[in-house]
């Protein structure tokens, strides 16, 4: 029976052992993954903004010129 009890505390032994360096070796990859910066905005979009009557990427006088232009003209 002594045998026995020896084989397995070497088995659990070994296992335990296994795991230990297989989390060692998971946490030492997701820490030292210097690639990804984490997520970034990109800023590759265009928003789309109510007055920004002639869709151009930006809200100015000509936006208000052509927004009075179209209601004068009563074709709104």
């Amino acid at each position: 029976m002594k045998i026995m009890d020896s084989k397995a505390t070497k088995i659990l032994a070994v296992v335990a052992i296994v795991i230990i360096i297989a989390a060692g070796l998971t946490v030492f990859f997701v820490m030292n993954n210097k690639d990804d910066k984490g997520k970034t905005s990109l800023g590759t979009g265009r928003l789309l903004v109510y007055g920004n009557a002639d869709n151009d990427d930006y809200y100015d006088e000509a936006d208000v010129d052509l927004i009075k232009k179209i209601a004068d003209s009563g074709t709104w």
